[in-house]
C-alpha cells in the first residue's frame, strides 16, 4: 500500500456503507447532513419545484453531448454494469469495454458491439487502451466503484488516462439522498465526501453535482463528477481583455447595477443607447471615469433617423462593426437585463472565458434561466438580490453569446442575435448561465411590453418571425407569478442540483439533435 493508498483509508475516503461498527469506530465523523445535502434533500422530495424545469438531465444524453463537443470517437466504459446504456451508446461510439469476465459475457451475449477486455480493475493501475485512442475517446464509469472492496486502482487507472482523454464521467450514488439502504453497496459517500476523494488524487475536476439514475427516475441521487483533461490548465495569468457590447432602452432601474456587475469582474463595457426616453444614458455616463467603461453611444447617430422604431438588424450589425475595430480577446453581446456568470465556481468570469479558449474553443453557449416577479416590491437597484423565483428559458438555436475575436466579420442579425456566427466556430462543452430579468414588476411589465416594445417593433422583422417573446400577452394580463410554480434559487446549490441541465441546455431530442 503507497503513501497515497494509506492517506486514503487513514482519512477514510474510501466511505463504507453506515453500519453501526462503523459509526462506532468513527464517531460521527461525516456523518452530520450539511446545510446543501438538506436542501437537496427537500427538492428531491418536493419535485413539484421543478415541474417547469424542460430539460433534459438523463445521463446517456448528456454522453452524447460532450462526446460530440469533445470530438470522440470511442467511448470507454470502465465497468459494464450499464448494459442498456451501453447499447444505446454503441450506435453514436465505438464501444471499448473494460470488466471482470461475468460482466463482459453479458454484454456480448445481447450482441452489444464494440471491443471488450476482460480486466480485473482491482489489481491493475492503469488501462489497457493506446495514447492515441484515449486522445479520441471519452471514458465513463457509471454505479461501478460503490461495488469494489478496493477502489483505489480504479481510481489511480482513470487518473493515468486523463492524461491523454479530454473528458470522463464518473457517477455513484449520493448515500445521503437514498431512499433505500444501500445493501449491496460494499461503500458510499456523500457530494462532500466523494469531491474530497477525487481531490486527493488530484483530478482535473471540471464539475461535481447530481442527476437521476435514469430517465424515468424522479430523484436526483446520484453523484456525478465531470473530470477533465490533466493538461487543462485553470491557473493562466495572461493578460486578458473581454469586452461586454450592451445595447440598451429605457433601462433606468437596473443600468447601474447592470454594469456594475460586469465591471466587477473585470468585464470591459461598451454601451449602446438606442436614444432611451429615460434617465438610463445620464446613469450610464456616471461610469464614465471608469477603466473598465470604454464609452457609450447613441444610435442611431442622428435622433431624427430613430423614428422611435427598434431597428434590431442595425443594431446588431453595429455590434458586430464594433467587435471587429475594439482591442479585445473576447466579446460578450448581451442587454441590459441580463447576469453573465462563469460555469466553474471558483473562476470568475474572465478567468473562465480565458480557460475556453486555453482549452481549444472560441464560442460559448449559454443556459439562460429567467426570474419572474411574484410582487410589485422591486422599483429600482440591485436586481439580482431582489429576485429569487426562476424557470429555466429554453431557447432551441441555442445562445452562443461570447466569442473569441477573430479577423473575420461575425454575424450576429442572421440569427436574430441569438448566435454570433462565423466560419471556425467551435463552441465549447460547457455552457455559461445567464441570469435574466426581462419583467420585473406588473407595471414595469405593461410599461415595457405595451409602450416600449410592441409598438416600435419594425414590420419586416416581425414578418421574418422575430420579437415573438411577447405575442402572447394582452392587455389586463397578470405578470406577477405565483412562487409555487417556479424554482428559488440558491447560489450555494445552484450549481450542484442542475447540474447537466446547466451545462448543456439539452431540453428535447431535436435540441440534441443539433449537435449530431
Amino acid at each position: 500500500m503507497d503513501e497515497l493508498e494509506k492517506t486514503l483509508f487513514n482519512k477514510n475516503f474510501f466511505i463504507k456503507d453506515k453500519k453501526k461498527s462503523f459509526l462506532r469506530s468513527f464517531k460521527n465523523f461525516f456523518t452530520t447532513k450539511s446545510n446543501s445535502e438538506k436542501l437537496y434533500l427537500e427538492l428531491n422530495i418536493n419535485s413539484s419545484k421543478e415541474k417547469n424545469n424542460h430539460l433534459i438531465n438523463d445521463i446517456q444524453s448528456y454522453i452524447e453531448f460532450l462526446g460530440v463537443k469533445f470530438d470522440c470517437k470511442y467511448l470507454v466504459a470502465v465497468g459494464c454494469n450499464q448494459l442498456d446504456l451501453l447499447k444505446s451508446l454503441s450506435k453514436r461510439f465505438k464501444i471499448i469495454g473494460i470488466d471482470n469476465k461475468y460482466n463482459i459475457e453479458s454484454c456480448k451475449r445481447i450482441e452489444i458491439p464494440g471491443k471488450w477486455i476482460e480486466y480485473d480493475l482491482e489489481k491493475e493501475m492503469s488501462l489497457p487502451i493506446d495514447s492515441h485512442v484515449l486522445r479520441d475517446s471519452i471514458i465513463i464509469c457509471l454505479n461501478y466503484i460503490e461495488y469494489l472492496d478496493n477502489p483505489f486502482n480504479l481510481l489511480y487507472s482513470i487518473k493515468t488516462a486523463m492524461k491523454h482523454s479530454p473528458i470522463c464521467l464518473m457517477r455513484t450514488q449520493e448515500r445521503e439522498l437514498q431512499e433505500n439502504k444501500l445493501f449491496q453497496c460494499k461503500r458510499s459517500w456523500s457530494l462532500t465526501e466523494y469531491t474530497k476523494l477525487l481531490n486527493h488524487f488530484k483530478f482535473n475536476i471540471e464539475f461535481v453535482g447530481l442527476t437521476k439514475i435514469n430517465e424515468s427516475t424522479k430523484m436526483k441521487d446520484q453523484i456525478l463528477s465531470i473530470i477533465g483533461n490533466e493538461s487543462f490548465n485553470k491557473t493562466y495569468n495572461n493578460p486578458f481583455k473581454v469586452v461586454a457590447l450592451m445595447a440598451v432602452y429605457n433601462e433606468e432601474d437596473i443600468i447601474y447595477y447592470s454594469i456594475k456587475k460586469l465591471i466587477e469582474q473585470k468585464v470591459y463595457v461598451y454601451v449602446i443607447d438606442n436614444w432611451s426616453t429615460d434617465k438610463t444614458y445620464d446613469i450610464v455616463m456616471e461610469y464614465n471615469n471608469n477603466p473598465y467603461f470604454i464609452g457609450c453611444e447613441r444610435f442611431p447617430q442622428k435622433k431624427e433617423s430613430h423614428d422611435n422604431k427598434f431597428d434590431f438588424t442595425n443594431i446588431l450589425d453595429r455590434k458586430s462593426e464594433l467587435a471587429s475595430h475594439i482591442e479585445a480577446d473576447w466579446f460578450i453581446h448581451c442587454d441590459a437585463d441580463e447576469i453573465r456568470e462563469s460555469p466553474w465556481e471558483k473562476l470568475e468570469l474572465v478567468d473562465a472565458i480565458r480557460y475556453v479558449d486555453h482549452i481549444g474553443y472560441n464560442a460559448i453557449d449559454h443556459t439562460v434561466i429567467n426570474f419572474q416577479p411574484i410582487d410589485n416590491g422591486f422599483i429600482s437597484g440591485d436586481f439580482e438580490k431582489h429576485f429569487e423565483y426562476f424557470e429555466f428559458g429554453i431557447y432551441a438555436a441555442g445562445c452562443v453569446k461570447t466569442w473569441k475575436k477573430t479577423d473575420q466579420k461575425i454575424s450576429l442579425s442572421g440569427s436574430g442575435g441569438h448566435q454570433a456566427q462565423f466560419q471556425g466556430r467551435k463552441v465549447t462543452p460547457f455552457n455559461f448561465l445567464v441570469k435574466h430579468y426581462p419583467l420585473r414588476s406588473q407595471q414595469h411589465a405593461e410599461k415595457k411590453i405595451f409602450q416600449e416594445r410592441k409598438p416600435r417593433y419594425m414590420k419586416n422583422l416581425k414578418e421574418k418571425g422575430w420579437h415573438v417573446q411577447y405575442n402572447q400577452y394582452r392587455t389586463g394580463d397578470t405578470f406577477l407569478r405565483n412562487p409555487d410554480e417556479l424554482i428559488k434559487y440558491s447560489k450555494d446549490n445552484f450549481s450542484s442540483y442542475f447540474l447537466v441541465e446547466r451545462l448543456s441546455n439539452l431540453f428535447n431530442s431535436n435540441s440534441l439533435k443539433n449537435f449530431f
